[in-house]
């Protein structure tokens, strides 16, 4: 006589007497295209009575409903069939509570792996790839092939183009510089199957795409530096000692600023727009010899040509020496006098060992860091979405072992391949076979992107037909969260042939207005009549000077962050802002090799660097809906369009079910075909059960 014995939580729970069979398996390939947390292979329902022994084993659980989107609790579960384990790894959770009996479900396979991922892929652990955004940085991860990977774009100047993908000059000394970074799906895959504790065997999957797909993460802000490299400095040796008797002792340090746009533009492309730093003082060993009392205030300022810009006082006492830094913020120019002044009417004498200036970058973005922050950057997308976005381009079927956690990847063309497990001893020939079965595709079967407004493409409709009257009419087989980019055009951008980079784009709208006046050595301007549309960050080119617009102070006047060098009189100007359109949904790409080097524009209109080509991500053809159905989908659809899907009844001994593999392909002797497994339909302990097949030779 058969036996089943069903171990939840480590207690082996009494079972009903009589019932016949009370466990029943489900074996299945799983659909990826759900990931939910019961997307898993499982039992039939099981009844216990409720007994002193099972009711202090089970309560702890609480009844989760078959069609209830609540992520169930659950228990370990272990399955005996004949005193042979059939299921290990299992959860049990329960369904209902009655006055004589419970009742529950074993789910096991993928529903550990599924119910414990939660979150978004923002989320994941992305410090280790931290960097400073620097050219030579960028270059340097330009030609990775995992982890994160920078895909050099175009550069386009913006006067004559519609876009600027990822920088541009657009005069001599302003650099718009924009840029952005791919993740690598593999790599993000295998952060979130490793952060669970599984390890994973993806060696089966050998489609060039596993390694090479990644999606777009840009930087949505102009690269502008904080700091400059090399800071205006100007030194004092003790040399410098002021003495004297009586109060208001005064000591200064000075210095001018001969080249501003020396202290801001350099060969790493570090520019800022509206010149605005932070100027620091430091001084070391200060001392000096007290009047009186032998205590003083002591008055420190910054000055900009001659006009003091900051003020700080400190109180000492005593001998001694200290050091002393100081800095405020402040726009600059060529020709400024920078001054520090150090007053005090109680000290008699000074002695400062060294000091100097230091000019850092503010920069015209809020909240810029050169270091960039990469988890900031990663799109908002949920784990569980993106495993079935990528698995379902690649046609992946998911195998997980919750006892030794293992992930196991494989796509539909490995099993093709696969070692043949041979059934022909356990068919039941006594049994008619079945070939009405429901499988889960249909007669049409639809591929769509996430749908987006901004995209023109020309496969939204992408279908695969099958001619089988067994299958259902007609289903989406795949929606994919990812936005369509391959080969894809954004409606009015310019971009650079099919296949293509897709940063987020920066469009810049220009409009040729008649009527400013400026005057040289003046921030202020006016517009001789209202209408033009002009706002604080929006730049204005006029007489031949670019500046941009720190402040509106009407509807025909503001001011500019840095003085205007000549005068205009109702003269001709451009007005030119600029709109970030970002990649929503986000975008996946194949990053392949480059196509060739880029002449990156630096400093000036006319002097370029060529940068060598190392990996780009393109919008590829191979990621249109037509090519995926041949890359990933064409063996499955054509054998489901095989007339002879079957379900014949088999027998197996509990050690021969328990070592079936699913991701194996079955052969049968009386058919001289091979096929693959869809389910295996409700095993129980006398070794019967039916199995959905596919033919596929």
């Amino acid at each position: 006589m058969s036996t089943t014995q069903i171990i939840v939580n480590e207690v082996s729970l009494d079972t009903f007497k009589g019932e016949g069979f009370p466990v029943k398996i489900t074996k299945q390939i799983n659909d990826l295209r759900k990931l939910v947390s019961r997307n898993a292979s499982f039992t039939s329902q099981i009844s216990f009575p409720r007994t002193a022994k099972n009711t202090g084993a089970l309560s702890g659980l609480t009844p989760t409903f078959k069609n209830s989107k609540v992520t169930p609790t659950s228990l370990s579960c272990v399955i005996l069939m004949n005193g042979v384990t059939v299921l290990s790894g299992g959860r049990f959770t329960l369904s209902s509570k009655a006055d004589d009996r419970y009742k529950g479900t074993v789910f096991f396979g993928n529903f550990d792996f599924f119910n414990l991922i939660e979150g978004d892929i923002s989320e994941l652990q992305w410090a280790t790839y931290d960097q400073a955004w620097e050219r030579a940085d960028v270059d340097a991860i330009k030609a990775t092939t995992t982890g994160i990977v920078f895909a050099l774009a175009s550069w386009f100047r913006p006067f004559g183009v519609q876009s600027l993908t990822a920088g541009s000059v657009w005069n001599t000394k302003h650099d718009i510089n924009f840029s952005g970074f791919h993740v690598y799906a593999r790599t993000i895959i295998t952060n979130i199957i490793q952060e669970l504790g599984f390890t994973y065997d993806d060696s089966a999957v050998t489609d060039s795409l596993w390694d090479e797909l990644a999606i777009s993460c840009p930087i949505t802000k102009f690269a502008i530096s904080r700091e400059v490299d090399d800071p205006l400095e100007a030194e004092w040796s003790k040399t410098a000692t002021q003495s004297g008797t009586g109060g208001a002792q005064v000591m200064t340090f000075d210095t001018q600023i001969i080249d501003v746009d020396a202290l801001f533009d350099n060969g790493n492309d570090k520019y800022d727009i509206d010149r605005t730093a932070t100027i620091g003082v430091q001084l070391n060993e200060c001392s000096g010899s007290f009047i009186g009392s032998g205590a003083a205030t002591i008055h420190f300022s910054i000055r900009k040509n001659s006009v003091q810009i900051a003020r700080k006082n400190i109180s000492i006492s005593g001998g001694g020496s200290f050091d002393f830094t100081f800095s405020t913020i402040t726009t600059v120019e060529n020709g400024d006098d920078l001054e520090i002044r150090i007053s005090s009417s109680a000290i008699s004498s000074w002695d400062v060992d060294d000091g100097f200036f230091r000019i850092e970058d503010v920069g015209a973005v809020a909240d810029h860091s050169l270091n960039i922050s990469i988890g900031e950057h990663i799109p908002q997308i949920p784990k569980k979405d993106f495993l079935r976005w990528v698995f379902a381009l690649l046609n992946i079927q998911v195998e997980t072992d919750s006892l030794s956690s293992t992930v196991t990847l494989k796509p539909f063309d490995a099993i093709l391949t696969s070692p043949e497990q041979d059934w022909s001893k356990n068919l039941d020939i006594s049994k008619a076979i079945d070939e009405g079965i429901t499988l889960p595709y249909a007669q049409i079967n639809r591929f769509e992107y996430f749908d987006n407004e901004q995209l023109i493409r020309t496969d939204t409709e992408g279908t695969y037909s099958i001619t089988n009257p067994l299958l259902r009419q007609e289903l989406i087989l795949i929606k994919s969260g990812f936005g369509a980019s391959d080969g894809a055009q954004r409606k009015g951008i310019y971009i650079r042939g099919t296949a293509v980079q897709e940063l987020p784009v920066i469009i810049m709208h220009s409009e040729r207005l008649a009527g400013m006046n400026t005057t040289a050595a003046s921030a202020a301007f006016t517009i001789d009549s209202p209408g033009a549309e002009f706002t604080t960050g929006n730049y204005i080119e006029v007489g031949g000077e670019f500046r941009q617009i720190s402040a509106r102070g009407g509807d025909t006047s503001g001011t500019v962050s840095t003085a205007f060098s000549g005068n205009n009189a109702s003269q001709p100007y451009t007005l030119r802002s600029f709109e970030v359109q970002e990649l929503i949904p986000p975008r996946i790409a194949r990053i392949v090799a480059s196509q060739g080097n880029y002449d990156v524009v630096q400093g000036t209109e006319d002097v370029t660097t060529s940068i060598v080509g190392g990996k780009e991500a393109v919008f590829h053809d191979d990621l249109l809906w037509n090519n995926i159905i041949a890359n990933s989908y064409q063996n499955l659809l054509d054998n489901v369009a095989n007339p002879l899907i079957i379900k014949p009844r088999f027998r197996f001994e509990a050690s021969e079910f328990a070592a079936i593999d699913m991701l194996k392909k079955v052969y049968l002797e009386q058919y001289a075909s091979s096929f693959v497994i869809n389910r295996i339909l409700q095993y129980r302990s006398d070794g019967l059960c039916f199995v959905e097949l596919i033919r596929i030779n």
